[in-house]
C-alpha cells in the first residue's frame, strides 16, 4: 500500500479522494502511504475510490485488493504465484519503487509454507510464523 500511494500524483483525482476518504489523516502519513487494516479495508469497499483512477492505477489497485482477498489471511489461493506477479507487474507499470522484502517475496513463492498462519505458543494464537 506504501507503494502505491507513493506512486500517485499528488494532484489527481485517486489522491483527491484518499484525503476525502480520511480527513483525520495528517498529510504526511497520506504522502507516505500509512494506512491500517481498517483503513485499507475501508478503501477496498469504496466504489467510488477505483473510478478516481487511470488505467495503471486501477490496475494495481485490483492486484492489491485480489492479494488482499486471496493472499493474505488464513489461507492463500491455488493460484497466489499468479496472484502475487499479478502485483508486481502492476506496480512495475505505475512505477512504483519496489522494497527489496517484495523482491525476496517474489523470488521465494515456491517455499511459502501451505498455511502461513500458524500457532504459536510464544506469540500467541494466530501469529505468522513464515
Amino acid at each position: 500500500m506504501k507503494q502505491f500511494c507513493k506512486s500517485l500524483r499528488n494532484d489527481g483525482e485517486c489522491w483527491k479522494m484518499l484525503y476525502l476518504n480520511f480527513p483525520k489523516l495528517s498529510d504526511a502519513k497520506l504522502k507516505v502511504g500509512i494506512f491500517t487494516g481498517p483503513d485499507i479495508r475501508k478503501l477496498l469497499c469504496d466504489l467510488l475510490f477505483p473510478e478516481s483512477m487511470n488505467e495503471r492505477e486501477n490496475e494495481a489497485w485490483e492486484s492489491i485488493a485480489d492479494v488482499v482477498h486471496n493472499f493474505l489471511g488464513n489461507r492463500k489461493d491455488d493460484n497466489y504465484k499468479k496472484i502475487l506477479e499479478r502485483m508486481l507487474t502492476a506496480y512495475e507499470a505505475q512505477g512504483c519503487k519496489m522494497t527489496l522484502n517484495v523482491y525476496f517475496l517474489h523470488s521465494h513463492l515456491e517455499y511459502l509454507k501451505q498455511n502461513l498462519r500458524v500457532y504459536s505458543e510464544e506469540q500467541g494464537k494466530g501469529s505468522i510464523n513464515i
